[in-house]
């Protein structure tokens, strides 16, 4: 018997399911880069902080990615475990 193919939100699911911790330790890393990439700015030469703030500027885009699909993990309401 062939198994259904798993829909996005399914796949989605499951890879994150398999990857959390990790998937959790990277953006941790990726917050602290951040964090020092600002303080880095601030005390970058004039001429440096155009590049790295373009750099900033794409991790704002990571994290934005990286939050976003938060929503597609969501189950509906009728599907939540029960909390009691």
């Amino acid at each position: 018997m062939v198994e259904p193919a798993l829909g996005l939100r399914d796949g989605y699911n499951a890879f994150i399911e398999g990857h959390e911790v990790g998937w959790e330790l990277l953006f941790g890393f990726v917050a602290i880069v951040f964090v020092a990439l600002g303080i880095l700015i601030d005390q970058a030469p004039e001429g440096t902080r155009p590049g790295l703030e373009v750099f900033e500027l794409g991790l704002t885009g990571l994290f934005t990615e990286g939050g976003w699909p938060a929503g597609l993990r969501a189950r509906p309401d009728s599907q939540e475990p029960d909390s009691r």
